[in-house]
């Protein structure tokens, strides 16, 4: 079993009998250091390169994922220096806590990339060929599960008559880990899910005079925390002196363990910073009692694919991404850029335009009759036979503080319109389509004459296309019979050896798991 760990080292736990595991080793690069790319490390073992050795691909906090080579051969893994994974020319980058793993997801042979992302959403990169180095060309990501959105988190964190055991919960949430598997066998690839969760329970209905107590343990955790940080900085300064390093200097990894190490043996050097301390732990737990009672969880959920379903469509805004854009000026400080992209059905295709405006400009989304301003209005050029579908999708805009009736697009903004292609489209390599950017620049002193902007982008016809996938909601999900809740599994009982629990009437799910998540010999 290989894992990450929140301080980034990679650790290898070696199989032993009955389903034990021998003590951990950390992985070291040619070097002799430890394998650390970054914090919250998640990691996934693949022959990425294609030279026959199991490489590592690992995805961090900050959302990098990362590729380290095996250059040690078949024979006692020796790695080397850590480089960026990319896809469509663009370093991968998450919103944060990427979450890696391989697999065949279009079912064409080729391993692909799937990688969580922190805030709850899933991508598939398909793999395309192999480039410099061996290295797999990646197309830009599809996203398979879409971000978790706030009114699905309060649902689990924020309920009002309390949720402590997640029963509110229907949907993956954050910090999402992910294992490719056939889990119906019907062919098709799913996917099993882990999670970080957080919910409360109700608000404990608290008297006047358990109001009055609350406020001051507030009013004196006020003063307490002031003192804190006071000793807290005096504390980190003599750390950072003792290990030799400047106050504001970044820390290695290497520097940020001796600098734990040293904690104890120099915090009693710094008068009464001990004694604030249990001071702060103290006063946090007895505030404790007047707060709902919360706690973590960490579920698996599955997700299966449905049959003949239509594509889990990339976003628009992960399209609207990769429009390059020259940067805004003084004299032009709206700037904007156009895609094309293929849709289902296949005649159907959507017209992505991104917009940057210069910081201290906007432009007007919404103008009334009788204001003198020029509204900002996107018209689309088709090709003979083609035709609009709706209307465009366009950012809400802010009102304007100065005139309540005006509203403003500022900073960055994408629109979106559907467009069916005409028939008479069979047999063409590529459809041109065009749009014009009407609008007028103001900042809070002056406005620039009304301007222009002419876009054009070209849908390419004879490409191929990705399979089409559907995943299953929460009201449609084909359970496993015996299981008897959505979550379908919970983790319990962190302890050596780690071990899964199914929310289940039947022992037998519990065997079959370590088939399930154990990748298969190469």
């Amino acid at each position: 079993m290989i894992s990450g760990s929140w301080p980034g080292e990679i650790f290898f736990f070696a199989g032993a009998k009955d389903g034990a595991y021998e003590e951990s080793v950390k992985l070291n690069d040619e070097s002799g250091k430890p394998v650390n790319v970054g914090q919250a490390s998640a990691v996934a073992l693949h022959d990425w390169d294609g030279d026959g050795d199991l490489d590592l691909l690992i995805g961090v906090i900050e959302g990098d994922v990362k590729f380290v080579p095996n250059l040690g051969g078949n024979g006692v893994p020796r790695f080397g220096a850590a480089q960026a994974v990319s896809a469509a020319g663009d370093n991968i980058k998450m919103t944060g806590d990427a979450g890696p793993t391989v697999a065949d997801w279009d079912g064409d042979g080729v391993d692909d990339l799937i990688c969580g992302d922190g805030n709850g959403s899933v991508w598939f990169y398909r793999a395309t060929g192999r480039g410099e180095k061996g290295l797999p060309t990646l197309a830009a990501g599809v996203e398979l599960i879409p971000k978790i959105s706030s009114d699905e988190r309060k649902a689990t964190f924020e309920s009002t008559s309390g949720d402590l055991e997640g029963r509110n919960a229907r949907r993956a949430g954050d910090r999402p880990k992910v294992c490719v598997t056939d889990w119906n066998h019907d062919g098709r690839p799913d996917l099993l899910v882990g999670d970080f969760q957080m919910t409360s329970g109700a608000l404990p209905s608290l008297t006047d005079k358990d109001l009055a107590e609350q406020q001051e343990l507030r009013d004196r955790q006020a003063e307490v925390m002031k003192r804190y940080s006071e000793l807290w900085q005096q504390l980190d300064a003599k750390l950072r002196e003792r290990i030799g390093i400047d106050k504001q200097a970044q820390m290695t990894p290497e520097q940020q363990d001796r600098w734990g190490q040293l904690w104890d043996e120099v915090a009693p050097e710094v008068e009464g910073f001990n004694e604030v301390a249990a001071e702060v732990q103290d006063l946090f737990a007895k505030l404790a009692q007047y707060q709902p009672q919360r706690r973590d969880h960490g579920w698996v959920w599955v997700y299966l694919q449905k049959p003949g379903a239509s594509a889990a469509a990339e976003s628009v805004e992960a399209q609207a991404r990769r429009i390059g854009l020259d940067a805004p000026t003084a004299r032009r400080p709206f700037s904007a850029g156009m895609t094309v992209v293929r849709g289902t059905p296949d005649d159907l295709v959507t017209v992505i335009v991104r917009g940057r405006i210069a910081p201290g400009w906007h432009v007007y989304a919404h103008v009334p009759a009788d204001e003198p301003y020029i509204q900002t209005e996107l018209k689309l050029q088709l090709p003979p036979g083609a035709e609009a579908v709706g209307e465009w999708s366009r950012p809400e805009g802010v009102i304007d503080p100065h005139a309540p009736t005006l509203r403003l697009w500022m900073g960055d903004l994408v629109f979106s319109h559907q467009v069916r292609l005409p028939k008479t489209t069979a047999g063409r390599a590529a459809i041109r389509i065009g749009c014009t950017i009407s609008y007028q620049c103001c900042d809070e002193n002056s406005c620039l004459p009304p301007d222009e902007i002419e876009l054009s982008s070209s849908v390419e016809l004879s490409a191929l296309e990705l399979p089409l996938y559907e995943l299953a909601t929460d009201r449609d999900w084909r359970l496993p019979e015996g299981l008897r809740d959505l979550r379908l599994l919970e983790l319990v009982g962190l302890e050596q050896p780690w071990r899964c629990a199914f929310a289940s009437d039947s022992n037998d799910y519990q065997v079959d798991f370590a088939a399930y998540v154990t990748p298969p010999k190469q």
